[in-house]
């Protein structure tokens, strides 16, 4: 669904490809990351809770997606009704990066078998702050940026969550 949207709203508005490709690349690396979790830790090992929030956040990110690239379509048709529905979705969307982020430290979840808890916990807490302070960051840009560089740089902040995030787990499994 993603994958179409970006495609339409491509079509409809190619000066704007860039935001398009950035939202689909998104939605991309999030199953990516979901599918590798579920490869490198047997299910059975998961918690009920952490099981639901992997589900729940994948869900969460897609659904992010649609309604944001729908949006975006709807208004590129000329369907839209202003900015402030523009603005109002995209604090409501920072808002939810930002409660995901602060979930992310409480799902810990049985610690035999892995890292060292206090590095466990280290990675579970350095990315609830990434991804809370891209939801701030996210929901700064929808308040007080105009709309149209609002959409770009917001994508971009939680695009870098992600790289960041990403990167600081590609480091602590290639390091042990």
């Amino acid at each position: 669904m993603v994958a179409g949207l970006g495609a339409a709203n491509w079509y409809v508005k190619p000066e704007r490809a860039r935001t398009w490709l950035i939202g689909m690349g998104t939605m991309v690396a999030v199953w990516l990351v979901v599918t590798l979790l579920g490869r490198m830790k047997r299910t059975s090992s998961q918690t009920e809770s952490e099981h639901r929030f992997v589900a729940l956040s994948a869900v969460t990110a897609g659904l992010m997606l649609v309604v944001s690239l729908g949006t975006s379509l709807v208004d590129a048709i000329g369907l839209g009704g202003g900015t402030l529905p523009q603005r109002a979705w995209g604090v409501a969307m920072g808002l939810m990066l930002m409660v995901i982020g602060n979930a992310v430290p409480k799902v810990i979840g049985p610690l035999e078998g892995r890292c060292s808890p206090a590095k466990w916990q280290s990675e579970q807490r350095f990315s609830g702050w990434v991804f809370t302070l891209a939801g701030l960051a996210y929901t700064t840009l929808w308040v007080f940026a105009p709309v149209a560089h609002a959409a770009d740089a917001s994508m971009l902040a939680c695009a870098a969550a992600l790289v960041l995030v990403l990167a600081r787990l590609a480091w602590r499994v290639f390091k042990s």
